[in-house]
């Protein structure tokens, strides 16, 4: 994840047992049989399970939602 937005602005702990963060750090590749991620062209990290949170923003529909709002 190369986004702006720093750690201390999400809703994250790491009281959670066997978790691991890797904000800022890019997956360049995943190998889904082998349980593996390459992490930024040169780390190769096991996984047993992987979630991948690309992050978003929301599209400004402009008058196409004014008829949706309160």
């Amino acid at each position: 994840m190369t986004g702006t937005t720093e750690r201390r602005h999400l809703d994250i702990t790491d009281e959670v047992p066997d978790v691991v963060w890797r904000l800022g750090a890019r997956a360049s590749r995943v190998d889904l049989p082998g349980r593996t991620v390459v992490v930024d062209d040169r780390e190769r990290t096991e996984f047993d399970g992987l979630v991948v949170a690309s992050g978003a923003r929301p599209r400004d529909l402009g008058s196409v939602a004014a008829p949706f709002r309160p």
